[in-house]
């Protein structure tokens, strides 16, 4: 019983690293992508920052996804979640229990 808690709180914490890791390629890559998707919108270069003028946000925003996360219940019972039941729209926990008010599984 024990060795199969470590395991589910190393996976966990595994996890949570991985979610740190896409956050921050997430910015990363609108980084690298943006003088390439600016010009083919039609948006002017104006104003614009980049990655390094953020930077800061990164070590706030990074850390705390993971943290928000587990507040909202997303890594309870792990190891029993498929990636269908984490994907889909339409579980009754996505948003409507975390927000703390019955959505009756549709999304208003």
């Amino acid at each position: 019983m024990l060795g199969s808690r470590n395991r589910e709180q190393f996976s966990i914490q595994a996890l949570l690293l991985c979610d740190a890791f896409l956050v921050f390629q997430g910015f990363y890559i609108g980084d690298k992508l943006r003088p390439f998707l600016r010009p083919l919108l039609g948006l002017s270069d104006d104003g614009q920052i980049g990655l390094a003028q953020i930077s800061w946000l990164l070590f706030i925003v990074v850390p705390f996804t993971p943290l928000v996360l587990e507040v909202f219940g997303f890594y309870r019972n792990m190891m029993r979640k498929t990636l269908v039941s984490v994907t889909d729209a339409d579980d009754s926990g996505a948003l409507g229990d975390q927000c703390g008010h019955c959505c009756h599984g549709s999304l208003v």
